[in-house]
């Protein structure tokens, strides 16, 4: 049983008393710590060999023993010699003598089990009476001799003692010549130093065993000697995973061998922790790919869902659906829990009803035209979002409670408005007028014909513009992007950290990378489907090429 050490004052004068005071005894469960509080039975009973041992001990010589509480909250050792006899071979091993056993244990940290230092009966060797046939027969012989044999505890060895260590235990120093004479390279350099000539830029030290180059220690063509020194400078806590540069010069400090910047490029560029946790400079992968221009009003659609809005009337999240070609929206309040039924259902009520059925309907979270956490393929839902929160933050009451009635006049407003992609307001684009904001409405008698081509024209117009502006949109976006390597089949990369939920504490120290992943196979021009382990069954196994990152293989053995 492994209790909280103690401490006791003991002296071998003190005897035990084998008939203890009941109120000594209650006063004895106030000064014992609690987790003896289970052992206090044993402490009535007056035989010694009843007196179970607490803890267990790996000495192979053992002396059993118990603390016994006294009057003045402190604790007498008590010891059965019953069970001491039987762990030790009698007239063989002698143990020292009780009395001497509590003065060097006095004021001691308690252990139930009092280990007998190895050799220590040594000491009592040559004094011994009783003697065995083996130890008679060194006696004989040590008799001839004049000695003593003290015992040292090892508590005492407070300094290097060169006859108690091994040798074979102290850290080596130095590169030794056989490992340099391996080394073709060196073989001939070493020779003429040991000949004493003089080599530019080399020196020997001969006592350490070192061949310098500018004061600095050469290494062989030795792969392990290398990678040991790449780890030790480079990898360990005190060094902290440094970028190429550092690392090379904190190699240079004292160290030299040939070809180092490159194999040292090669170590950084392939650490394995470097690149899951790291984060990567390079220029985003994968060009901007925009959807086609629509080729007319309500034939393309954008849907999106914005949540987390206050429960009202069972509303907690707003519909948009926005029709690409005239950037019109419609704000449509609904439920964070709707399904494919009752979308189904909101479009027919609000979309096709009016409009007619779309010829191409892109929803967001559709997994065959949208990768996951990557939002790019269509900004302009994403930007309209953005905008109906901004109006919402300035009209809704201090409470929120009312967000659902500025839906309506936040659809006109934004339709209403110029948008900088078609030069016109989505209404214009639509009807071919501006609604008036006056309470009298001003007819205009304009024939149906020429109505009719002017909103042709109209669009036409809207058409160009939306082409102008999406490539000059790619144009710009993809300055700060670069073509990515083409990935075959079996090639393995690291994954974003982003694109999965993590459990950890917090995003802020945790690694940037995942993997290593294996590639199955490409799927379109931007995505790629990943091999992924069997608990990440929950995660879509496609993902953009932005977040992926190839491994970079190096070319240093293990």
């Amino acid at each position: 049983m492994d209790l909280p050490p103690l401490s006791f004052n003991a002296s071998p004068e003190e005897k035990w008393d084998e008939e203890e005071d009941p109120e000594e005894i209650e006063n004895v469960l106030k000064v014992v710590p609690p987790a003896y509080h289970q052992d206090l039975d044993v402490f009535s009973k007056v035989k010694a060999e009843k007196l179970p041992p607490h803890c267990a001990c790996d000495h192979h010589v053992k002396l059993e023993g118990l603390l016994h509480p006294k009057k003045d909250g402190g604790f007498r050792l008590c010891v059965d010699y019953c069970k001491l006899n039987a762990v030790t071979r009698k007239n063989r091993y002698p143990v020292p003598p009780m009395n001497q056993l509590v003065t060097v244990f006095k004021g001691s940290t308690f252990f139930s089990k009092i280990d007998l230092r190895d050799q220590s009966s040594l000491q009592y060797f040559m004094s011994c009476k009783v003697l065995t046939c083996r130890q008679a027969h060194w006696a004989e012989f040590l008799s001839e001799f004049h000695f003593s044999i003290p015992y040292r505890p090892g508590r005492l060895a407070t300094l290097p003692d060169a006859l108690s260590h091994r040798d074979d235990l102290y850290p080596e120093r130095g590169v030794d010549f056989k490992v340099l004479l391996q080394d073709k390279d060196f073989k001939e350099l070493l020779n003429q130093l040991a000949r004493g000539e003089s080599v530019s830029d080399y020196t020997l030290e001969p006592q350490a065993k070192l061949l310098l180059f500018n004061d600095r220690v050469v290494i062989p063509s030795n792969h392990e000697l290398q990678l040991d020194m790449y780890q030790k400078r480079r990898d360990s806590p005190l060094a902290g995973h440094p970028g190429q540069e550092k690392t090379l010069k904190l190699i240079k400090r004292d160290l030299y061998w040939a070809v180092m910047n490159q194999l040292i490029k090669d170590y950084v560029s392939s650490c394995q922790k470097c690149s899951r946790n790291k984060n990567i400079h390079h220029k985003k992968f994968g060009l901007l790919k925009p959807l086609k221009v629509p080729s007319g009003p309500w034939n393309s659609l954008s849907m999106d869902f914005i949540t987390q809005f206050p429960l009202l009337r069972s509303f907690d999240s707003i519909l948009v659906i926005l029709d690409r070609f005239s950037n019109m929206e419609i704000f449509i309040p609904s439920y964070s829990t709707s399904t494919a039924l009752d979308l189904a259902q909101i479009c027919i009520s609000h979309v096709f009803s009016k409009n007619g059925l779309p010829i191409i309907i892109k929803l967001k979270i559709s997994i065959e035209l949208s990768t996951a956490f990557n939002p790019e393929t269509d900004v302009q839902t994403e930007r309209v979002n953005q905008i109906l929160e901004q109006y919402l933050w300035i009209y809704v009451s201090y409470h929120q409670d009312d967000w659902h009635t500025w839906l309506p006049l936040a659809e006109f407003s934004y339709n209403n408005s110029e948008h900088s992609s078609t030069k016109q307001s989505p209404i214009f684009t639509i009807y071919e007028r501006n609604p008036s904001f006056d309470s009298i409405n001003i007819p205009q008698d304009t024939p149906l014909g020429k109505l009719s081509t002017k909103l042709q024209s109209v669009q036409q117009v809207v058409k160009k513009e939306l082409d102008s502006e999406i490539n000059l949109f790619k144009k710009y976006a993809d300055r700060n992007r670069e073509t990515p390597s083409d990935l075959q089949p079996g090639d393995r990369v690291w994954l974003a950290s982003k694109s999965v939920k993590k459990t950890r504490p917090t995003k802020k120290i945790s690694e940037r990378w995942l993997g290593l992943f294996e590639v199955l196979e490409k799927i379109g021009s931007h995505e790629y489907h990943l091999k992924l382990p069997q608990q990440w069954k929950s995660v879509h196994p496609v993902f953009h090429v932005s977040f992926l990152e190839p491994v970079k293989q190096s070319t240093i053995a293990n």
